[in-house]
Parts: C-alpha cells; structure tokens; sequence
C-alpha cells in the first residue's frame, strides 16, 4: 500500500513561512488559514521538519492514522497535536 502522507503540519504551526521557503519541491503552501503539503509534490526528504522551530512537522506512517489526520484537518479542526 502506498503512502498516503508523507509529512503532516500540525496544529503547532505558528505561520512562520521557514518551512515554504526551504521546500525545494514546492510542497508546502499557505491559504488563508493554515499550511499544507502537496503529497503529490512532496518527496519525504524531510528539510521542512528540520527548519520548523515548533516541530509542527511530523512524518506519518501509519495509513489509518493518516487518513485520521487528513480529515481533521479536512474539518478545519487542525492536525492531533504530537507530544
């Protein structure tokens, strides 16, 4: 089974920007409330989870989980926050 998301931004987000400009992808963007990750663009190399300084970046897999998260932040309700 592929993997449904690679990396998932939290609700720890605090709109930095640090992470849409390190992306060499082009992965993340910002609408007008939250970020998120273009899976389809994103190729797990992980330099957005190192240049967050909330570590509101967190790679996912756990398929189950990551059809969790997707939909609660579907609903506006933000990721699970990650201890």
């Amino acid at each position: 089974m592929a993997e449904l998301i690679k990396y998932f931004i939290t609700n720890k987000c605090e709109s930095c920007n640090r992470c849409v400009e390190a992306c060499p992808e082009g992965a993340i963007y910002a609408d007008e409330q939250k970020y998120g990750i273009d899976d389809n663009l994103c190729t797990g190399c992980g330099i957005c989870t190192e240049v967050c300084p909330t570590n509101a970046i967190v790679h996912e897999t756990d398929p189950y989980r990551s059809i969790n998260r997707e939909a609660d932040s579907f609903f506006g309700g933000g990721a699970w926050p990650i201890p």
